[in-house]
């Protein structure tokens, strides 16, 4: 990071593996920092809203008042329209409806990011990994979050090829490589390898033959034991790695190179500098400078590099579609989503993998050791789960299924996914089971199930019955 700094502070432009990384980019952290807000309890969110208003302002260049952190714990998005987009403290619950793809492109557009051409490409990688995340249906913002802590923060932009800047890369993310110039400015690796680093050998010939094998801490001691000769091959594995690597780092230009070393006053070779120093010993001149200067063809570009240059994050219009402005909702279904936003989100992925009381409360424990919900939330929501699975309309249609399968993917002729909550089977017929947690019904339900029913029709299936269970309600509808 040093040699980024200091050649960032002589405006040269530079591409570095820290700065391709897709989390590392301050738009990307606004917006997964946003959806921990969504899906948290105000309490413990604080610290996630101070990040969205510190990264919001930075991305906008507007200061930012100190006041703007003060007791962020107390207060709920929807009063945080000051510091942060009106149209997202205004709209959240309801956005949380949307499928992430969706969301987060309406985030992208309440924040003004697609106009901030400098995190585009970022923008643009974090859009497809959203979508690759939900390759295996959607699974909400939870799930997303999960995977991103494991595998999503380590994903990068591809190093571009041709770009006008200086790349920092390692020797070993240079292997297959080329470039045009290279400096090697630490030439300084060992070549004896780590001191104190572990190594395992073989304990045939000493008193240790019983465990065939032991860790030991590599030193130069090692050459005056019984396992001398362990040594000796590690150390000869050790210096043969340090070439190879000379190798790589000395085989990626095209026509420049330059690798810098450290003089010592005692020449001791502990490294692949000191290798170096020792065989050009009497080459260097009196700066320390040893050249070996030819001619270089320069070079001859007939072909254009095959860049889009975008102005601006492209954006569709199905979001305006979809989704429709709070004041123009009836009030009661806005009302209910309001309230029961994040706790509809969490019953419908609770009774989508549970269908017992037993299976409820394991899931719902996992959900608390994973940080989803509070302790005290859980006897609420399982009294909330257990409420909608003894139904007795519901518990009808459940005790006839022989067996079930639950969230699971139907891939249409298209390509395209769909994911019903449940399907029931017994002896004759097949039942499918959709969970809605609106207080009002909608044409687009009914859409919903009788597409999942054409499908598994188009599977072979026969005698096809399709339900809708409305949980605020408690009303079990058959389509």
């Amino acid at each position: 990071m040093l040699t980024v700094r200091k050649l960032m502070e002589h405006k040269l432009p530079v591409l570095s593996g820290d700065a391709l990384l897709i989390s590392n980019n301050s738009a990307i952290q606004l917006i997964i920092n946003t959806l921990k807000v969504l899906i948290g309890l105000e309490s413990q969110t604080a610290l996630y809203k101070a990040n969205c208003i510190a990264l919001y302002r930075s991305l906008q260049e507007k200061e930012v008042n100190a006041n703007d952190y003060l007791n962020l714990t107390n207060r709920p998005l929807n009063s945080l329209n000051e510091v942060l987009p009106s149209a997202l403290c205004e709209n959240w619950q309801s956005w949380l409806q949307l499928p992430l793809p969706e969301l987060v492109e309406i985030l992208i557009e309440s924040y003004g990011l697609k106009n901030l051409t400098a995190n585009l490409p970022y923008l643009l990688a974090f859009r497809d990994l959203t979508a690759s995340a939900g390759k295996l249906g959607e699974k909400g913002i939870i799930a997303f979050l999960t995977w991103w802590e494991e595998d999503g923060i380590k994903k990068s932009l591809p190093s571009p090829e041709g770009a006008d800047a200086i790349q920092i890369i390692t020797i070993h993310k240079s292997k297959g490589l080329a470039f045009r110039a290279v400096f090697v400015p630490f030439c300084n690796w060992e070549i004896k390898g780590k001191a104190n680093g572990t190594f395992w050998v073989s304990s045939d010939d000493t008193v240790y033959k019983e465990l065939r094998g032991i860790p030991l801490k590599y030193n130069e001691a090692l050459a005056d034991s019984a396992i001398a000769k362990a040594y000796y091959e590690e150390l000869l594995y050790n210096n043969m790695d340090a070439l190879n690597m000379l190798y790589v780092a000395t085989t990626r230009s095209k026509d420049y190179l330059y690798i810098a070393t450290m003089a010592k006053k005692e020449l001791k070779l502990s490294n692949m500098g000191d290798v170096i120093n020792l065989t050009f010993e009497n080459e260097f001149d009196e700066n320390g400078v040893y050249e070996i200067v030819d001619f270089v063809s320069a070079e001859s570009k007939n072909e254009e590099a095959n860049f889009i240059d975008l102005k601006s994050y492209p954006t569709t219009t199905r979001l305006s579609e979809l989704y429709i402005p709070s004041e123009d909702k009836h009030l009661r279904h806005l009302v209910n989503i309001e309230k029961s936003g994040r706790k509809g989100s969490l019953l419908h992925d609770i009774l989508a993998n549970a269908s017992t009381p037993k299976e409820v409360e394991a899931y719902i424990t996992n959900l608390i050791l994973d940080g989803i919900v509070q302790e005290d939330e859980k006897p609420n929501l399982i009294s909330r789960a257990l409420e909608v699975l003894e139904n007795v309309d519901l518990k009808v249609v459940l005790s006839k299924a022989t067996g079930s399968i639950t969230e699971k993917n139907i891939i249409d002729a298209k390509g395209k996914l769909h994911r019903p909550d449940r399907i029931l089977f017994n002896n004759d017929e097949v039942i499918i089971l959709d969970y809605k947690f609106t207080l009002e019904e909608s044409d687009k339900h009914i859409e919903q199930v009788n597409n999942y029913s054409t499908l598994l029709a188009e599977m072979g299936y026969e005698n096809i019955k399709t339900y809708l269970f409305y949980a605020v309600k408690g009303k079990l509808k058959l389509v």
